[in-house]
């Protein structure tokens, strides 16, 4: 999980911006795993759907109607112009989520991406750890494979 306007900035702000486009920011959702509660405390949750371009609702084939248009409906509370693709084992046509030209940098797009400091949301934390060594790369890939399942990302 990360926030989408720093990942949007890091194309639009820097050297790489006359030689490639961001066409979409994609918000992906696990509707069999979606709950109203985690996105409503996870910032972070909430800026991927609100700013989200473009919402592929997965896995629609593991939970009810009802389920479905709940989901659809919060969403729709949060985002109302991002098209809402749902798919079963992540399958939708490339054409609606490549070449699209749906990135449109608003003015309160521009005004969050200017401002943004990056700081996680309280739900979440981090570690940093840095050496002048070079590391031992077995000793690297221990490490990491000894992690908690509860480890979302590193980097």
């Amino acid at each position: 999980m990360s926030e989408p306007l720093p990942v949007a900035q890091s194309f639009l702000m820097n050297t790489f911006e006359d030689r490639i486009r961001l066409d979409s920011i994609i918000c992906l959702i696990d509707a069999e795993n979606f709950t109203t509660n985690v996105v409503q405390n996870t910032q972070t949750a909430t800026e991927q759907l609100e700013f989200a371009d473009i919402i592929v609702m997965n896995k629609v084939d593991l939970v009810s109607e009802r389920e479905k248009e709940d989901t659809v409906r919060f969403v729709r509370t949060i985002n109302r112009r991002a098209p809402i693709f749902e798919t079963s084992h992540g399958k939708v046509d490339i054409r609606y989520l490549i070449d699209t030209h749906a990135f449109v940098l608003t003015e309160e797009k521009e005004h969050e991406m200017n401002h943004h400091t990056h700081a996680h949301d309280a739900s979440f934390s981090e570690f940093m750890f840095q050496s002048s060594i070079a590391f031992d790369m077995q000793k690297l890939e221990r490490f990491i494979l000894a992690l908690p399942i509860e480890v979302f990302r590193i980097k």
